[in-house]
């Protein structure tokens, strides 16, 4: 009997040990910092390296790299941040530094719907940047530039942009000199009129669409929104005023589409 009672004993803490094992809390890895690139210009080549330290000499010792204090742009003792260039110069050779503005000023266009078309309204004048210039003067006296550093960005200028009478398609926006409620149904190559050519000649393709040529001149670029960019280019004898019969290879698609009263972008040429 006491053996068993030792038994149940030992069963129950080993399982006992077993649950607690399996519903310890998990032990979460220390997330390490992401490395930081750099690049260095050394001898006339540049080599690229990646450190987590967060000084330049540090991250030149830790990757191999033999220095001079004296020598180099940044200083040694500068922070590394992502994408520090580092120069290092042979004995004889000196830096120089200049500073220049920044010629192209970045531009950002809002679209303005009360402006006219081709109208441009600025709201924020962008100002220069400045960029340091960095040159290698070797023993003869000889300036190469070596890198640029953006030392301040340049502010971008705001622009508004008419886009009044304007419709957004699948080429951009497309300005449009007359929009109407147009009857739209669509057509394949078996109904044409027999020989496989529009009434003005050219073989149908997708985004060739018949008109009636008093409402809607041939050649007219339209917009016609669930097929898109279209040209005026065929006409039938049922088509008649505001009506528009779309091409299409798909009969099914065709079929699909049926007739739908839609409004129509007749856009400038």
């Amino acid at each position: 009997m006491f053996r068993l009672v030792k038994n149940i004993s030992i069963l129950v803490f080993i399982f006992a040990c077993a649950f607690l094992y399996t519903n310890e809390a998990p032990v979460v890895a220390e997330q390490q910092p992401q490395a930081k690139r750099f690049s260095v210009y050394m001898n006339g080549k540049i080599s690229r390296f990646s450190s987590n330290l967060d000084k330049v000499e540090d991250a030149l010792k830790e990757n191999g790299i033999i220095f001079n204090k004296k020598q180099m742009f940044p200083k040694a003792n500068a922070e590394l941040i992502d994408g520090t260039q580092i120069f290092l110069l042979r004995r004889g050779e000196k830096f120089e530094f200049k500073e220049f503005a920044v010629a192209e000023i970045p531009v950002e266009y809002v679209d303005e719907p009360t402006l006219e078309y081709g109208a441009r309204h600025v709201i924020q004048n962008g100002l220069p940047g400045i960029d340091k210039v960095i040159y290698k003067v070797d023993e003869n006296g000889i300036r190469k530039e070596i890198g640029r550093i953006h030392k301040i960005a340049p502010e971008k200028s705001i622009v508004q942009r008419g886009t009044k009478d304007c419709i957004m398609t699948e080429q951009g926006l497309k300005h449009y000199k007359k929009k109407f409620v147009a009857n739209v149904s669509a057509y394949t190559i078996e109904d044409g009129n027999g020989d496989g050519v529009t009434s003005i000649g050219i073989v149908p393709y997708e985004g060739v669409v018949a008109v009636d040529p008093e409402f809607i001149p041939y050649h007219s670029k339209l917009f016609i929104p669930g097929y898109g960019l279209a040209v005026a280019a065929d006409t039938g004898g049922a088509i008649v005023g505001n009506c528009i019969d779309l091409f299409m290879y798909d009969r099914d698609r065709a079929w699909q589409w049926g007739r739908r009263f839609i409004e129509v972008y007749i856009l400038d040429d």
